[in-house]
């Protein structure tokens, strides 16, 4: 199957992407670890997860698709449990959440400047952005906790 070419479905399959592979990771690491810090200051596996369905939901689905999105993210950094099947099966359904919301946006919407509330943007200021940055930044920041979540899974098994 040749790759997508749509703006949308690229960026729904580089998000499926990125979230798969955290979900891999989740899995690797035994329950015992998932509340544990590796860092004094740093984030266990559970908030990970919690803070990047978070903070997804607000990026693609709030900035970029223009939806109705509640987001705590107080919550998010207060997660606690869950075994890393079930949070590695909530990141593979925000995956599919948010790839076909980005089909649904009409050509164009992405294209549309929009200054989300403060609650979905965490703390980035608030400012003006076009849509389409609130879903590359998604997945960049989605990145970027892959890889903290790949050095805690790591340090886990060099214990």
């Amino acid at each position: 199957m040749p790759p997508p070419t749509d703006e949308r479905a690229v960026f729904g399959a580089r998000l499926r992407t990125v979230l798969d592979r955290l979900a891999e990771t989740v899995e690797a690491i035994p329950e015992r670890h998932i509340d544990e810090r590796v860092l004094a200051d740093g984030n266990t596996p559970a908030i990970i997860v919690a803070h990047v369905t978070g903070s997804a939901r607000g990026g693609v689905l709030a900035i970029g698709c223009g939806l109705e999105v509640d987001r705590d993210r107080v919550s998010e950094f207060a997660a606690e449990g869950g075994s890393p099947e079930v949070l590695a099966a909530g990141l593979r359904t925000l995956a599919d959440e948010l790839s076909a919301a980005l089909l649904d946006v009409p050509p164009g919407r992405l294209d549309e400047v929009t200054t989300p509330p403060q609650a979905i943007l965490g703390l980035v200021p608030q400012q003006e952005m076009a849509r389409r940055a609130g879903v590359l930044s998604t997945i960049a920041h989605a990145s970027e906790h892959l890889g903290e979540l790949m050095f805690i899974k790591d340090t886990f098994a060099e214990r």
